[in-house]
């Protein structure tokens, strides 16, 4: 157990030292790890509600799309939306794991949004390493 909270303190500590030097990209990189934590807190205590959720998915997908726009971005939307989603079809069916609240096939409404979040949030994430000088 302290060996884990070791390695996340090294591992903030490394990422604030990296995003420090870099300014605007510093400010852009904590945007999205910020939103992928509100987004895992949203999920984890609004389960309850699954259209609002996926309101408030729709609305950080047309932000992301808006706001940082990057080439491909309607694949990774597609893929994402269309091609996730299919692994739950399969394994929560065959009892994997099971959602509150479900839309479809054991799939609550807001799951294929949450997919299309992260998939653009990971992107960004990833495609600003680089220019913080982590490396691929």
């Amino acid at each position: 157990n302290s060996k884990i909270k070791k390695k996340a303190k090294t591992t903030l500590i490394t990422l604030f030292k990296y995003t420090k030097k870099w300014g605007r990209i510093n400010m852009m990189f904590w945007r999205w790890l910020v939103m992928f934590g509100i987004n895992a807190w949203l999920m984890g205590y609004y389960w309850t509600h699954p259209v609002r959720i996926a309101a408030v998915m729709l609305l950080e997908i047309a932000a992301i799309l808006i706001t940082n726009p990057r080439k491909k971005d309607w694949i990774w939307v597609g893929l994402m939306g269309m091609l996730a989603p299919v692994v739950d079809l399969i394994v929560v069916p065959g009892g994997g794991w099971t959602y509150p609240a479900t839309f479809f096939a054991g799939i609550p409404v807001w799951l294929p949004f949450g997919y299309i979040v992260y998939g653009l949030i990971v992107r960004r994430l990833v495609d600003d390493f680089p220019k913080m000088g982590v490396k691929k």
